[in-house]
């Protein structure tokens, strides 16, 4: 990379005086170039969603409704699995055909790369995060040629080599080597993180409600929340309290590059697949709710994906 400083100075009088093209988005608010990350507690379905995500940007429409239909950038995507195995994926890929079409299934043949990664050694460093691993330097090569849209890592924690992901230097040499990856492709990078139990037991969604230091969100450019619908928010919804755990919220916590959004609502099925769907509203505001059992953790545990 070179440090001169005359490369790296913007004409200020030509960028005034000439209209700027339109901002290159991957995900509505997660620019190319930029590293993103998406934060839920385990069991929640941030895998299945990056793999709609993946889906999505591959066919190049919004097939699971996630927003609205929205527009997405067509393009050749990567997906990094370093938690789940080949079989695994396996099933939700195929849980998730039956919302494909002939041209769907044509375009993601040719655009979507899935890497079955677990228990391979990966990592993204070494030398306590000072240089890029061998196996780093063998993905770059890889996506070079490749030039994909979105590189997904899942996930983080699985990706540092034993580094502590509490510490904040761990965490801004892991995100430069990744925007430099970024840069050099002009790709985006989403990396999938665990929430904080704070965040989990208290139902905050906030940037910071991810696990180990706070420079993962503070240096990262957008981060989105998944977090299934609380108990509190029964009272809002025609939904019982059987059913709370196949509603998802999906919450773009931090998103520098567009308007603030609303929450988005998901529902889950009974394969795991998650599509844009609102709930319905409650017409009794004050409607009785159904306690669970003392002890039970109401947002952790029980599913299986």
């Amino acid at each position: 990379m070179s440090y001169n400083f005359r490369d790296w100075r913007l004409d200020v009088s030509n960028v005034i005086g000439t209209k700027p093209k339109e901002l290159d988005f991957v995900l509505p608010g997660l620019l190319a170039g930029t590293v993103g990350l998406l934060v839920a507690p385990g069991s929640v379905g941030k895998s299945f969603l990056a793999l709609e995500f993946c889906i999505s940007i591959a066919a190049g429409r919004d097939v699971f409704g996630l927003f609205s239909g929205q527009e997405f950038k067509k393009g050749p995507v990567c997906f990094l699995s370093l938690e789940d195995g080949g079989a695994v994926l396996h099933h939700r890929l195929y849980a998730l055909r039956e919302y494909l079409t002939d041209e769907d299934k044509a375009n993601i043949e040719q655009n979507f790369d899935v890497f079955d990664a677990s228990g391979r050694g990966f990592s993204l460093t070494m030398a306590d995060g000072l240089l890029p691993s061998r196996a780093f330097i063998e993905l770059e090569k890889y996506i070079e040629v490749r030039k994909p849209v979105l590189l997904v890592i899942d996930t983080l924690n699985r990706a540092l080599g034993g580094l502590n992901e509490s510490c904040s230097a761990v965490a801004s040499k892991v995100l430069h080597q990744l925007e430099q990856l970024n840069r050099k492709v002009g790709c985006a990078t989403l990396i999938l993180h665990h929430a904080n139990k704070s965040s989990v037991l208290n139902g905050n969604s906030t940037a910071q409600g991810i696990r180990g230091s706070s420079a993962w969100s503070d240096n990262a450019r957008w981060q989105a929340n998944m977090a299934v619908m609380s108990e509190a928010e029964l009272a809002n919804y025609e939904v019982d309290l059987d059913s709370r755990k196949s509603w998802v919220k999906l919450d773009l916590v931090k998103c520098n590059h567009i308007a603030n959004t609303t929450d988005i609502w998901l529902s889950r099925d009974e394969n795991g697949v998650l599509t844009g769907q609102v709930p319905p509203r409650s017409t009794n505001g004050g409607r009785t709710k159904k306690r669970r059992k003392g002890g039970e953790d109401p947002d952790v545990g029980d599913i299986p994906w």
